[in-house]
């Protein structure tokens, strides 16, 4: 097998999976949200905005290249 060979199908198995890969960099930003929300209701204070995990992930690029239109309707 060639390298070039090689790398396509290692590309190739990448794209596949890049809908699971992307949930599991999610996952724990969206916990953490998750548990400052549960705080805040338990508290009686006001829970977080959804927006601000989407500007988190966006910050950390996790969903830059997934969800541009998500991120541009909430910047609205």
């Amino acid at each position: 097998m060639t390298f070039a060979r090689l790398r396509r199908q290692v590309e190739s198995l990448m794209h596949k999976s890049a809908t699971e890969l992307t949930v599991y960099k999610l996952r724990p930003h969206v916990e953490e949200y998750c548990d400052q929300w549960e705080e805040s209701v338990a508290q009686d204070q006001t829970p977080p905005k959804p927006s601000t995990l989407f500007n988190k992930l966006m910050q950390r690029s996790v969903l830059r290249r997934r969800f541009p239109a998500v991120y541009n309707y909430l910047e609205e």
